[in-house]
């Protein structure tokens, strides 16, 4: 369900519908709370294979900076968040499903995709 406004009815709703289990989406993040963490996924544009350590990094820290801009401005997901960590997973969307890639807790960085990425012998 997709995060169009932060306020009112149909956010009450949508802040029901994840705590009953739903996934939220807003821009490319995707929320759901999974046992007692909240778990964003970040979606990239990056192909797995292309994605170095580096560049998951600074895709985890933009998800980052956005989940923390939307609790600012609704609140209400500020509470349900609470004191949950919130585990931050790096995906790739290929159309059919996604794939993840990486995750970060707190400082804890994996790699969840076969890496480094294989490249071909020169």
């Amino acid at each position: 369900m997709e995060i169009t406004e932060t306020y009112g009815a149909r956010f009450e709703l949508l802040l029901e519908r994840l705590r009953a289990g739903d996934q939220l989406t807003r821009n490319r993040l995707v929320l759901r709370l999974v046992e007692t963490e909240l778990q964003c996924d970040v979606v990239t544009l990056m192909l797995p294979d292309a994605t170095t350590e580096q560049r998951a990094r600074d895709e985890l820290k933009r998800g980052r900076a956005e989940l923390e801009a939307l609790i600012a401005e609704a609140t209400a997901l500020g509470g349900i968040a609470g004191t949950r960590p919130v585990r931050y997973v790096l995906v790739y969307n290929y159309g059919m499903g996604t794939v993840a890639i990486a995750d970060e807790c707190g400082d804890s960085f994996r790699w969840l995709a076969v890496h480094p990425p294989s490249r071909p012998a020169t």
